[in-house]
């Protein structure tokens, strides 16, 4: 780490942990066992002790047919359907999946109609089973329109969508105003851009390159040179 660019001491980097998304479920009462992705199982384990319980820790021994099958399940509804059964966790926590991805229709992150997106900022997306014990917090917080996981392109492309246009404003308004992250307020930067709202657009994507970490900020750049 460069010099004077972070404090010096023991302590975890909120930039790669899930604190936003366990910080939703403790404001929501969420406890329990969670499907999380990998990585994230320490974290969890560690800051939740006595709360939560995770699917996966990576701190120790992890069965590779059910580690293989955790992440079928990101992919196959019936994989997670019987996960779900066997374990009995109700909510997810789960990095963004990697690569380019510009659907609209279809979350790619969990394309599980029985879940419901209901927090999600620079690091984690967090899902609740719709009729599972929270599905009050599943109607106050859905995410129906706008889908992260799905990159920017979806984003233009469904702020443009006669259907969606009205929800997707909506939606990722609320999540610029749920979190400090600079991937909502890019996102919306995008969406306007599409709109041709270009002076909200550029103060909104200035505001993501500041906030973006460094290995973020030309992706940002880009998005706001478009909309310059």
């Amino acid at each position: 780490v460069p010099a004077g660019s972070a404090p010096i001491g023991i302590g975890f980097d909120v930039s790669v942990v899930p604190e936003g998304a366990l910080s939703y479920l403790d404001r929501s009462q969420v406890s329990g066992r969670v499907f999380n992705t990998f990585q994230f199982g320490g974290y969890i384990a560690w800051r939740d002790a006595g709360r939560r319980t995770v699917f996966v820790d990576p701190r120790g021994n992890v069965d590779i047919q059910l580690l293989e099958r955790a992440q079928l399940a990101r992919r196959e509804p019936s994989v997670l359907d019987d996960l779900h059964r066997r374990f009995g966790f109700e909510s997810a926590v789960i990095a963004y999946p990697a690569g380019v991805r510009d659907w609209m229709a279809l979350d790619v992150a969990l394309p599980h109609p029985a879940w419901a997106l209901v927090y999600w900022d620079d690091v984690a997306l967090v899902y609740l089973r719709r009729s599972g014990p929270h599905a009050s917090v599943v109607a106050r917080d859905e995410y129906r329109f706008a889908k992260p996981a799905n990159g920017p392109a979806a984003i233009q492309k469904a702020a443009l969508d006669p259907v969606s246009a009205a929800g997707v404003d909506s939606e990722l308004r609320r999540a610029v105003a749920a979190s400090d992250s600079f991937y909502p307020k890019t996102l919306l930067g995008v969406a306007l851009t599409a709109r041709n709202e270009l002076n909200d657009a550029i103060g909104l994507l200035l505001a993501a390159r500041s906030d973006a970490p460094p290995a973020k900020r030309a992706g940002v750049a880009a998005w706001l040179g478009i909309a310059y």
